[in-house]
């Protein structure tokens, strides 16, 4: 049995697609799994988005989207868009 050491966080990839879509669509947001690998991949080519998962023993467990905003009031900041 694994434990907390055990968790991996990675940059995600287009073979997490699926998983990633199956996560998306337990929380209420239900995505297709064509669409997901597009967004996936248009994202991946962001300067300002980093996109995580965390996997552990058999998959991915969660994931994190990040991007970067930039405002005319206050400085530059990291913004999480979706967690799951």
């Amino acid at each position: 049995m694994g434990g907390p050491a055990d968790i991996r966080i990675r940059e995600m990839t287009p073979p997490d697609a699926q998983e990633v879509a199956l996560l998306s669509g337990e929380l209420g947001y239900p995505v297709p799994l064509d669409v997901m690998r597009q967004r996936l991949e248009y994202l991946m080519g962001q300067p300002d988005h980093a996109i995580f998962v965390a996997s552990y023993l058999d998959g991915v467990k969660g994931w994190i989207s990040v991007a970067i905003t930039h405002h005319l009031c206050v400085e530059s900041r990291a913004e999480i868009t979706a967690l799951v």
